[in-house]
């Protein structure tokens, strides 16, 4: 059985990575898709992403910021269709594709 498919897509927007607790991880699981331009990131704590799915900046002369504390890639980041992706975040690690 195949996993089902997920999108986010941003436009221009901000997907903060907060916790009231402190620290937090969000991950990004297989089939899901998170797209657009703007911005992933911090909001005051030390948090990790952890990308299983795709992670792709696809509007054209976009930029879409990928900028948590920690970043765990094993799926795929990318930019397509003239976007522009940029990964500003410590990349504890990368199986996944760049």
């Amino acid at each position: 059985m195949n996993p089902p498919r997920t999108t986010a897509e941003l436009d221009n927007a901000y997907l903060y990575l907060t916790g009231e607790a402190g620290n937090m991880t969000l991950t990004v699981a297989p089939g899901m898709t998170i797209s657009g331009s703007g911005s992933i990131s911090n909001n005051g704590n030390s948090n990790t992403l952890v990308n299983r799915g795709i992670i792709t900046a696809d509007v054209d002369a976009q930029t879409l910021t990928v900028s948590p504390s920690n970043l765990i890639n094993e799926g795929t980041l990318r930019a397509s269709n003239g976007g522009l992706l940029d990964v500003a975040a410590s990349v504890a690690s990368s199986p996944g594709g760049i």
